[in-house]
């Protein structure tokens, strides 16, 4: 099957879906874009259902949909302020929806998986994710995990708004554009890696706990958000090194305890050993 490319809808939806469920009817040209729409792209019904019930009762707009092809079509003729995608649809797999949405949406992303597999959550971070959720769960803690990401993606945007870009030695964070420029390239990051590195240039030199960066980056601890983080990290540093002009990571570690970012100005011994236990 040939990959849908569709042009996604950046402004306020027709209405439209084609027969798949909707929590509010109407017309939504008249509305509001302040209204909170989310999709739900997952093949299975009842949780399906679940969902539907648990976000229309919290107040948004709610439309399901069972297929990959679907919840492209969705996005083409809709404009939502969430994606729930299952990384296990059917036509065009949840993981291609996912990239096919983010490089054209700055769209909310969380992936919906039955299995926690560590391929899984690499494969939904190189798509462009913002969170990655491992069933069972119960949808009181599912709603805590959305409205923290919403909250953070409407700071992120809100504080990137005018706001110079940070430096860091050579590096210099174009935060709105989210660009990491140096003397030779320009490294282009994804949101969860702005918010994540812009954290640890704002702290250079100084430890920074990872209980503090996952409360910057999702608004809550928990396994999945811990083993994102070490992912983000591992996939910041990658891009880092990859600077021909780099001397030394920008990022430095400490196994087991916390990430900092040492400014290239300062000499090694700026940055602490840090003893903040895990837990």
């Amino acid at each position: 099957m040939s990959a849908v490319q569709p042009s996604f809808n950046l402004g306020q939806g027709n209405g439209q879906n084609n027969g798949q469920n909707s929590g509010q009817s109407g017309n939504l040209l008249s509305r509001p874009v302040t209204i909170r729409r989310a999709l739900i792209a997952d093949d299975d019904v009842e949780l399906s259902m679940l969902l539907e019930f648990a976000l229309i009762k919290s107040g948004f707009e709610v439309v399901t949909v069972n297929t990959g092809n679907a919840a492209l079509q969705s996005l083409q003729q809709s404009s939502f302020s969430l994606l729930l995608l299952n990384i296990k649809l059917s036509g065009v797999r949840g993981m291609e929806v996912c990239q096919q949405v983010r490089a054209r949406s700055d769209i909310p992303i969380l992936m919906l998986s039955a299995h926690y597999q560590e391929n899984d959550l690499i494969d939904a971070l190189e798509a462009g994710a913002d969170g990655f959720v491992v069933k069972p769960f119960s949808p009181k803690a599912l709603l805590a995990r959305i409205n923290a990401l919403l909250r953070r993606v409407a700071d992120t945007a809100d504080s990137a708004n005018g706001l110079p870009a940070l430096h860091a030695g050579d590096y210099r964070l174009d935060i709105e554009d989210r660009i990491l420029h140096t003397r030779i390239q320009n490294i282009s990051l994804t949101r969860l890696e702005v918010v994540v590195l812009r954290l640890l240039i704002q702290n250079a030199g100084r430890p920074v706990h990872f209980k503090t960066l996952i409360s910057e980056a999702w608004g809550s601890f928990n396994l999945g958000n811990r083993n994102m983080l070490k992912q983000v990290i591992f996939r910041l540093r990658r891009k880092l090194d990859s600077d021909p002009d780099a001397q030394r990571s920008l990022i430095t570690t400490a196994e087991g305890y916390c990430w900092g970012l040492l400014n290239e100005h300062q000499s090694d011994g700026a940055v602490e050993n840090s003893t903040v236990p895990l837990y």
